[in-house]
């Protein structure tokens, strides 16, 4: 009687069905920390941007009450006026702002607005229409600056801040 080596057919599909589950096990626990890690790079920038425009504030009061008045002005162009010789805020290069005023984490859009009557930076985050990412940014921003700075869930993929200053 010859002895065969090898696996039968029952062995080759218990390893494939044991494979099979822990890449169902894993593959979700990536897909997770990708997503927390995006979250962080979003909360990071607007924390930046927010700190540089609470800067701008203190050192250049009357170039920013001169250029926002009472109504709203894009937190961009007014940083750009505040990069002068005589109110030096930030370096330009702080962060990149493509064509449409946004500033680009990654890939992930953050437009700002100053609004100087309110005391209030408006953020407006685009995640790329993943939820997910804007729940858990939602989450860290009204820990950090209060349950209500982030009132309204992401909308397809977009979320809305209230920042006090």
């Amino acid at each position: 009687m010859r002895h065969r080596r090898g696996f039968t057919l029952i062995e080759l599909i218990v390893v494939v069905i044991v494979l099979g589950i822990l890449l169902a096990l894993v593959v979700p626990r990536l897909l997770g920390s990708t997503n927390d890690s995006n979250a962080q790079l979003i909360v990071k920038a607007v924390k930046d941007i927010r700190d540089a425009v609470a800067m701008a504030k203190l050192k250049c009061l009357g170039a920013i009450n001169a250029a926002a008045g009472s109504i709203g002005v894009d937190t961009q162009a007014l940083l750009s006026t505040l990069w002068g010789q005589q109110c030096q805020v930030l370096s330009e290069n702080a962060y990149t702002v493509d064509a449409q005023n946004y500033a680009r984490v990654k890939d992930f859009g953050i437009q700002t607005d100053y609004q100087n009557a309110n005391n209030l930076l408006v953020v407006n985050i685009d995640c790329q229409g993943n939820n997910d990412i804007c729940n858990k940014v939602r989450d860290q921003l009204n820990t950090m600056y209060g349950g209500s700075s982030c009132p309204t869930p992401p909308n397809n993929g977009y979320l809305t801040c209230n920042l006090q200053l």
